[in-house]
């Protein structure tokens, strides 16, 4: 099972890609260029499957923008804010012919990228943070980590692994609200404590949010029934949460949030909401991770390397 990152996910490569479309200014897909311009050849991917869209509708794409235009959508989509108008006289001024990918290489090394794309990803990922003032903190924690990742340039894929594979302590007293807690050996384990807590520690809330953040699929209108328009049974739901199972109380008391014992899966099981039914963690196409103690530290972490019979 591979994880597909939703757009929010990869939003910062998306705007770098369509910013270097646009700078290269043409209005039909160019040929793919040499490795030493992984952007451009990227780019140049995405306009050929778009091209081929716009033929078969018979669209006709809009004229390449002025630099007027293309430097106040460049601020925009990166940084978040309109171009100073120095900022934009300098731009416009410049007679290099190269200098919209200089420009996007420039906006996407300063420290404001970082900012607002950790602020723009935590609203996507985390929305109830926002408008929610009993979770923000959980959502200023997580937003301190997305905006060091951003910094570091860190992959997307590693930064989900991340979140996926962090250790926490879960406090199950509360049946109504699991207490998350960072485990001190973990240096993220704070500000990553906030993604789960703001998803009330709950393994069919964290479950739901990654399988549509980072799988690309909605699973939550399968949560008490079949889902009435996807292929997804009630069962797929919850065999999915079942990933998360250490969160919930229903598996008994736990010291920390370490992992299952061997067999993995006699821990990774889960009872359905409202039934006496309960499933183990299974994949979207029904086969079974391969649990082995060597592999990951905890079946949670089968989600980012699951191992395959064969």
């Amino acid at each position: 099972m591979s994880i597909r990152l939703s757009s929010a996910a990869v939003l910062s490569g998306l705007t770098l890609l369509l910013a270097h479309a646009q700078a290269l200014g043409a209005e039909r897909a160019p040929e793919p260029r040499s490795g030493r311009d992984p952007a451009g050849a990227i780019a140049a991917i995405i306009d050929k499957h778009l091209t081929a869209d716009w033929d078969a509708r018979g669209i006709i794409p809009a004229e390449t923008t002025d630099d007027a235009e293309f430097v106040r959508r460049v601020y925009l989509d990166v940084l978040g804010r309109a171009p100073k108008a120095s900022e934009a006289r300098e731009f416009i001024a410049d007679p290099r012919t190269d200098k919209r990918i200089k420009l996007v290489d420039r906006l996407l090394k300063m420290p404001g990228h970082a900012t607002y794309f950790a602020s723009f990803a935590r609203s996507q990922w985390l929305p109830q943070t926002v408008n929610n003032f009993q979770l923000a903190q959980f959502g200023s924690q997580f937003e301190q980590w997305l905006r060091n990742q951003y910094l570091e340039n860190t992959p997307a894929d590693q930064m989900v692994r991340r979140i996926i594979s962090v250790k926490l302590t879960v406090n199950n007293q509360n049946p109504m609200f699991r207490f998350v807690q960072p485990d001190p050996n973990d240096p993220d384990g704070f500000n990553l404590t906030g993604f789960y807590s703001a998803n009330e520690g709950k393994p069919e809330n964290v479950g739901s949010v990654v399988s549509r953040l980072f799988l690309g699929v909605k699973l939550e209108c399968a949560q008490c029934h079949d889902h009435p328009f996807a292929p997804y049974t009630r069962d797929q739901f919850w065999q999915f949460a079942a990933f998360f199972s250490e969160l919930s109380p229903l598996a008994g008391p736990r010291p920390s949030f370490v992992g299952p014992s061997t067999p993995q899966s006699d821990r990774n099981t889960i009872r359905i909401a409202g039934t006496d039914k309960k499933v183990t963690a299974t994949f979207f196409d029904g086969t079974n991770p391969e649990w082995a103690p060597e592999r990951p530290r905890r079946g949670l972490q089968g989600l980012c390397e699951p191992v395959r019979a064969g």
